[in-house]
C-alpha cells in the first residue's frame, strides 16, 4: 500500500494521496476520510484496483462514474455499489462482462433479466447459480 505507514499530514494532503492512489488503489484504504469522498482520488484508486470502492465513502459508491471503473476493472466490486447501482443495467451489464458471478450483486429484478444472465453465463458458468427462478424454466 503506497500509504501505509506515511505520515498523518501526508495521508491528508490532497495531492500526495492523489499520486499514491494512482500507483496503488489499494492505498484508499489507508487514506483521510474526506479524501475518501473525493470524486478524482477515488476515480484513480479504482483506476488502478477495481476493490478499492470497499474503502470509498458512500457518496462514492453511488458514483455511477465512480462504479463503472471498478466493475469494468473488476467485477466483484459490484458488491461495494449503492443499492441504486445494482439494480443499473449498464453497472451490472459491465460488472457480469468481467465476472458473471457478479451477478449475485445485482438487484433481483436483474438477475432475471435475460440478457444480463446470458451475458453472466458467457463470461462464466458459475452465474447460472445466481439467476432468478422464474428465469430458470426460459428455454431459450
Amino acid at each position: 500500500l503506497a500509504l501505509a505507514g506515511v505520515a498523518d499530514s501526508l495521508r491528508n494532503d490532497h495531492d500526495f494521496t492523489l499520486a499514491a492512489v494512482s500507483i496503488d488503489g489499494r492505498g484508499l484504504a489507508v487514506a483521510a476520510h474526506h479524501l475518501r469522498c473525493n470524486k478524482e482520488i477515488v476515480l484513480a484508486a479504482v483506476r488502478t484496483c477495481g476493490d478499492a470502492l470497499m474503502h470509498a465513502d458512500e457518496a462514492a459508491r453511488a458514483d455511477k462514474e465512480i462504479v463503472l471503473k471498478a466493475v469494468e476493472l473488476h467485477g466483484p466490486a459490484l458488491q461495494f455499489a449503492s443499492a441504486e447501482l445494482c439494480n443499473d443495467h449498464e453497472v451490472v451489464l459491465a460488472a457480469v462482462q468481467t465476472w458473471g458471478p457478479s451477478l449475485q450483486h445485482a438487484s433481483t429484478e436483474l438477475r432475471a433479466s435475460r440478457d444480463l444472465v446470458l451475458a453472466a453465463v458467457r463470461q462464466d458458468g458459475l452465474a447460472l447459480t445466481f439467476v432468478e427462478e422464474s428465469l430458470l424454466d426460459d428455454k431459450d
